[in-house]
């Protein structure tokens, strides 16, 4: 670790605060332009001037910048929680117990429960349209949150393995309650 001589640091301080460092610095001053030229000196302004300019508008920008985050932060916490829909499969259990209620009032149509959230409905186009039609509309009353979608639906000639051949999804909706989103942190 490096010594320090403190007479040595004790006369430099008093060299440069006595009065005649003050003189001195005068005499540097104006034998300046003598000594650079006046050329240098006013492109030493122009510089020093330009830096100011700079600075000032920095600053008047982290002004604004403050503002504008202190906007955004009181508009973020405006902001409401925005809920969250989930669709569930139905379960099962569910469908082959809606299936086995179902089953006697729409004797013509085959119904199969194929997966969590899954039928398989099937039957003759001529004669049990009407209780497929009557099926999809029980399917849809049978659960207050049920949402039912046909994944795949034909009816007529053109179906593969009968004249009405439909595959069922059954999801439940649940809506969650929504959470605050958090603001972007700027920092």
């Amino acid at each position: 670790m490096p010594s320090f001589d403190m007479t040595k640091i004790t006369g430099v301080v008093k060299r440069y605060t006595s009065p005649n460092a003050i003189k001195d610095l005068d005499r540097f001053l104006d034998a300046l332009p003598t000594t650079v030229g006046t050329n240098a000196l006013v492109a030493v302004g122009i510089v020093w001037g330009v830096a100011a300019a700079g600075v000032l508008f920095a600053a008047t920008e982290m002004r604004h910048l403050n503002e504008l985050r202190a906007e955004l932060a009181a508009v973020e916490s405006q902001k409401p929680p925005v809920p969250k829909i989930e669709h569930i499969p139905v379960s099962d259990k569910g469908l082959k117990d809606l299936v086995e209620k179902a089953k006697p009032h729409f004797p013509g149509l085959t119904i199969n429960v194929s997966g969590a959230g899954q039928l398989m409905v099937s039957g003759n186009a001529e004669k049990d349209y009407h209780a497929f039609r009557e099926f999809m509309n029980y399917l849809q009353n049978a659960g207050s949150t049920w949402r039912v979608e046909a994944k795949k639906l034909c009816i007529g000639k053109e179906c593969e393995k009968s004249s009405i051949d439909a595959e069922i999804m059954v999801d439940s909706i649940t809506v969650r309650e929504g959470q605050i989103q958090q603001a972007i942190d700027m920092k």
